[in-house]
């Protein structure tokens, strides 16, 4: 990240006003953020593992769903290129 000295200052090379730029992003910036509160998330994850554990251990018979095969990956230039003739269809039409 620049250090603030590394920026044209007000009126410099760019002509830019660096007041206003600070000025329109207050609260803009930090208008998100807020207090972690780590009582409102669970961790999912770990409750399923000491479920399984615990099926486990009382004798039950742990079924895992088979893995998944992955599809290659689609040729993204032809997807691309169909994604724009279609676009420039509907332009053509409408």
């Amino acid at each position: 990240m620049p250090y603030r000295h590394e920026f044209a200052p007000t009126g410099g090379a760019l002509g830019v006003d660096v007041g206003a730029i600070e000025g329109a992003t207050d609260g803009w910036l930090d208008g998100g953020v807020g207090e972690f509160e780590p009582e409102q998330y669970q961790d999912e994850y770990r409750k399923r593992v000491a479920e399984l554990i615990e099926a486990k251990a009382s004798g039950k018979r742990i079924r895992l769903q088979p893995k998944r095969e992955r599809k290659a990956p689609a040729d993204l230039t032809s997807a691309l290129e169909k994604s724009l003739a279609a676009a420039r269809k509907e332009r053509s039409v409408a």
